[in-house]
């Protein structure tokens, strides 16, 4: 085998206690050919001396001195210098064995691999006793093309590898001018080819040197730049996406690095917690850190809604150290559970509460499975809210933009009003302009249902159109919290002469946006040819409309609804959309055929449902099992029947199972649907891919959505 030739890279900043066991280990290799670069990065001890005395002796080494630039900008220098076709960098202060360029360059020659690596003996400055610490990599031959752990499992070092100088140039590969100068080593990992591994410690590390950059804690903020600087060349060259997972790997094991070195000291401040969003929204919370030093609460408040709390007065960084490094190599190494939210859910089981309220394991296990971060907060929304009765739904809404409640407050200042819709949003407004001292401006409010007329909400009398009083009014807030329904009864008031301008929607401000729900993304862009709808809970037709709209090509809907008085509505807009292939089923549905209790509403058609206690009549109910044809293939359930959405899932198990449908399922009815629902979906099929979506800036219109990818 050819002798390729190699270059051995050595920044030197006043090392004279270490320098000379550093170039011995190397000028001593069995390797035959090789350069050796002392960089001086302008020492000011006898380093000068040392470094001439063997650059005399030695022909192989150049000697450059330089102004202090920083160990990045040494390391840069000396690989302008090289001209071989392979690079190694050693640390003043640490030692090769004498085999070391030897094997590597064996491994990486007979596997044409751009990288190679070995593991490692750590040794103590004081003792010199050695421990062996293995490379976590599996086999001998290693590629991120073919498994993306290799970038966080073959370290972060520079020292202890050889590359291949075509990598580093393909690359544009530099050190960054900052104390953690080795945080772009996963960039050249994730770009070479392969990743040759020898399974035997051939360089020894120096650990817990005073002076030591890394040990200085000045120097922590550089562990956010650092990560900063990797989060945008992965995204530069397009592979963030491809990496994010052990993307997040990397910036929690240099969280939890901080958190051992500095303890209450802690000085990771808003540029770390920034570039770790992706992985920390939902992992760590807010008193991440709660004594001593510069607090991180005011990063950590921009990436979590809630106040988290913990067991006793530890800080975080206590509960993050006591992680054990069995614990979390464990959770790294096992390639079929490495997740960050594996860890999360290790940090969770430590430190993780929300208000007074401990998350359970149940609830951890659900957390952890959803698919995207805006899930996960969605979820912790709903977590606070079925313990507390209370949660920032706003933080989480999925619609429009929305003007804010002091906007309509300014806009109503001195102005009277009156409210049409009698309705939840109408008790919500009415309590919003008591607590500003405007409620005594609103003149009345009318509802279309007779039901309620002759009653009053915050005093104010309900009672059915005046067309005189609206009239003389200066504005009317049209208050239901959807905007389809708002957007008839505006239709209704402008057919009655009032001027558009006199009229507001009170969901532009405390909104519900029903114009996407049921068809976020997730589900519209795996919408295919001869999709079938089971539209559960289908009111009017109108969300059946809405998925013709994505889906021209469909081939059937089942109309589901239990309501009888809406049965001629949906001939009306099966009309309207000229799709003939509906098959209208008049009943619930639930988890096996029966008959059941029913509230019929005649004031809100979509609250009507399956109620033991307000039961006007019995309607028949369907297991969706039972009322599809057993020749087709269902690909889509969507499901909003107020409060049986996991009775009808039970229903549908078996072509929930054998098809794999997209699910669009409300979660917002019961209390503890966030939890029973999803949990029932995974143990039918557990390769379901799992998202919340949000649609209103209170408790209601929670959606949860399953796709199989």
């Amino acid at each position: 085998m050819i002798m390729k030739h190699i270059s051995v890279i050595i920044p030197i900043y006043n090392m004279e206690a270490y320098l000379e066991r550093c170039l011995e280990s190397v000028i001593n290799q069995s390797y035959g050919n090789i350069d050796i670069i002392l960089i001086d990065d302008g020492s000011t001890d006898g380093s000068v001396d040392i470094c001439r005395d063997f650059a005399t002796k030695d022909k192989r080494i150049t000697y450059i001195y330089k102004e202090n630039a920083g160990l990045g900008a040494a390391r840069n220098t000396g690989m302008v210098a090289s001209k071989t076709e392979y690079i190694t960098f050693l640390d003043a202060d640490d030692w090769f064995e004498p085999t070391f360029i030897e094997k590597i360059m064996n491994a990486m020659l007979s596997s044409d691999s751009e990288v190679g690596i070995c593991d490692i003996f750590y040794v103590d400055n004081e003792t010199l006793k050695k421990q062996v610490v293995k490379t976590r990599l599996r086999q001998s031959i290693n590629s991120c093309h073919t498994d993306k752990s290799v970038i966080n499992k073959s370290r972060l070092f520079a020292w202890g590898k050889i590359f291949h100088t075509e990598l580093l140039k393909r690359c544009n590969f530099i050190f960054p001018s900052i104390t953690f100068e080795d945080i772009l080593i996963p960039i050249l990992i994730a770009n070479a080819n392969q990743v040759a591994y020898v399974r035997e410690p051939l360089i020894n590390y120096l650990r817990s040197r005073q002076g030591s950059l890394s040990n200085s804690e000045k120097n922590i903020i550089d562990i956010g730049n650092g990560l900063k600087l990797l989060y945008d060349e992965l995204n530069k060259q397009g592979i963030y996406d491809d990496f994010t997972l052990e993307f997040n790997k990397i910036a929690l094991g240099q969280l939890r690095f901080a958190c051992r070195k500095w303890g209450d000291k802690s000085r990771i401040l808003d540029d770390m917690l920034a570039v770790m969003i992706p992985g920390l929204k939902g992992t760590c919370h807010k008193k991440f850190y709660t004594d001593g030093g510069a607090l991180i609460e005011s990063a950590l408040d921009k990436v979590v809604p809630y106040q988290n709390q913990l067991t006793n007065e530890k800080s975080a960084a206590d509960y993050v150290i006591s992680i054990t490094e069995e614990e979390l190599d464990g959770l790294l190494d096992d390639d079929s559970e490495a997740t960050l939210y594996n860890i999360a859910e290790l940090i969770m089981e430590k430190v993780i509460f929300i208000g007074d309220c401990q998350l359970s394991q149940d609830e951890i296990s659900i957390y952890s499975s959803l698919a995207d971060d805006v899930s996960r907060r969605i979820f912790l929304a709903r977590f606070q809210f079925a313990k507390t009765a209370k949660a920032d739904f706003a933080s989480v809404f999925n619609g429009r933009p929305l003007k804010t409640c002091e906007e309509l407050i300014e806009l109503l200042n001195n102005k009277s009003y009156l409210c049409y819709g009698a309705g939840f949003g109408c008790h919500i407004l009415l309590g919003i302009m008591k607590n500003n001292d405007l409620l005594q401006n609103c003149q009345a409010v009318f509802d279309s249902s007779i039901t309620k007329h002759g009653n009053s909400i915050e005093g104010v009398p309900i009672s059915g159109y005046q067309q005189k009083l609206v009239e003389n009014i200066d504005m009317v807030i049209i208050t239901p919290m959807s905007y389809s329904i708002s957007d008839d009864v505006k239709n209704f008031l402008i057919d009655k002469g009032i001027p558009e301008e006199k009229l507001i929607y009170f969901c532009d401000y405390y909104a519900t946006n029903d114009i996407n729900i049921y068809f976020d993304p997730i589900i519209t862009d795996s919408l295919g040819d001869k999709e079938i709808l089971i539209d559960g809970g289908c009111l009017d037709f109108k969300s059946s409309m809405s998925f013709l709209e994505y889906c021209s090509n469909a081939h059937k809907i089942y109309a589901v609804e239990p309501n009888s008085g809406q049965i001629g509505f949906i001939k009306e807009n099966i009309e309207k959309s000229g799709f003939s292939n509906v098959k209208i089923i008049q009943g619930a549905l639930w988890s096996y055929d029966t008959k059941l209790n029913f509230f019929a509403s005649d004031v809100n058609k979509s609250g009507s449902r399956v109620c033991e206690e307000l039961a006007s009549i019995k309607v028949p109910a369907y297991s969706i099992d039972s009322i599809v044809d057993p020749d087709e293939i269902i690909t889509f359930i969507k499901l909003d029947v107020e409060g049986a959405e996991l009775e009808a899932l039970k229903g549908a198990e078996n072509i929930i199972k054998n098809h794999k449908p997209k699910l669009a399922i409300s979660v917002y009815h019961k209390p503890m649907d966030y939890i029973e629902i999803p949990r029932y979906i995974k143990s039918i099929v557990p390769e379901y891919k799992m998202y919340f979506r949000h649609y209103s800036t209170f408790e209601a219109e929670t959606v949860l959505y399953c796709v199989v990818k």
